[in-house]
């Protein structure tokens, strides 16, 4: 099986909190900002960033994809 990656736009991020709050694990809103961030990620380019996605956690981040207002989390 391949591994997945989780992506995040986090320019875009309106901070509303879904995914914090579907997988505290993978997402933290930023006290800075107040946008959320992507923990443990690699910086893609511009404001993309991206982490492998542990096999148990999937479920968890495919329904922060679903639950993101501005659908700015993608699961591949």
């Amino acid at each position: 099986m391949t591994k997945k990656w989780v992506i995040h736009h986090r320019s875009d991020c309106i901070g509303c909190g879904s995914c914090v709050a579907v997988c505290p694990k993978y997402w933290q809103i930023n006290q800075k900002d107040g946008q959320v961030d992507l923990q443990q990620a690699i910086h893609v380019k511009d404001d993309i960033f991206k982490r492998k996605l542990d096999i148990e956690d999937q479920e968890a981040n495919e329904l922060a994809q679903q639950l993101c207002p501005v659908r700015i989390i993608k699961v591949e």
